[in-house]
């Protein structure tokens, strides 16, 4: 499960008027780090405040212009107007288990509105299918909707909500911790799916699972 180049992301996403999508390079590192701080000043709380660290980027991402860093777990996106970085998502993959979750999505405020957003989830279900994944996921923010909107018209699943998953910046100072969505996409053929055995779940499981996927 090789991350895929610039070349096939943009595949992925398609003719976008006016934007380019492409791996974030390394000299593109620090200038995004300031962007995320302007754009987005909750991240410097909770699980993803990883993507304001250099060293991230440089230990754990692949990186267009360092072709060793192809087997790295998280890959950095950036969609650009231009020369200047209006948006940026993150994903991870996990080889083992062939399953690819989005880690961060941020959209400059100033080009919200412009329908970038829902390009997380189409690069998301993209890179499952170029990379032979089984399950591609993502947590969806319950601060707004506008995350949920998208993953449910792209077709992604509400499979759960995670109690106090992460820490969040509620108001300026203060930091609690959060619920969010889970959405998920089946990439494998139903063939390579086990059903689990009803009798083996307990009643409230049976309930929940049926209620999830009442198609079985």
């Amino acid at each position: 499960m090789l991350w895929p180049s610039s070349a096939k992301i943009a595949e992925i996403v398609g003719a976008v008027p006016g934007l380019n999508v492409s791996v974030m390079k390394s000299t593109e590192v620090e200038v995004l780090i300031e962007s995320l701080k302007k754009w987005y000043p909750d991240v410097e709380i909770g699980m993803e405040s990883v993507h304001l660290e250099s060293e991230f980027y440089f230990s754990q991402c692949f990186l267009e212009d360092r072709e060793n860093t192809r087997n790295n777990p998280i890959i950095p996106i950036v969609v650009k107007k231009g020369d200047a970085i209006v948006a940026f998502v993150s994903f991870q993959a996990e080889r083992r288990a062939k399953t690819i979750t989005s880690r961060l999505g941020v959209v400059n405020p100033e080009s919200r509105g412009e329908k970038i957003g829902h390009l997380g989830p189409v690069i998301l279900e993209g890179l499952g299918k170029q990379m032979n994944a089984g399950l591609v996921f993502y947590q969806a923010t319950l601060k707004i909707p506008h995350q949920q909107i998208i993953a449910e018209k792209l077709g992604f699943k509400l499979v759960g909500i995670l109690p106090a998953i992460d820490l969040d910046q509620v108001s300026p100072g203060k930091a609690m911790r959060v619920y969010e969505a889970i959405y998920a996409k089946v990439i494998a053929s139903e063939n390579e799916v086990m059903l689990p055995e009803m009798e083996a779940l307990t009643p409230k499981t049976n309930q929940l699972f049926k209620f999830l996927f009442e198609q079985f």
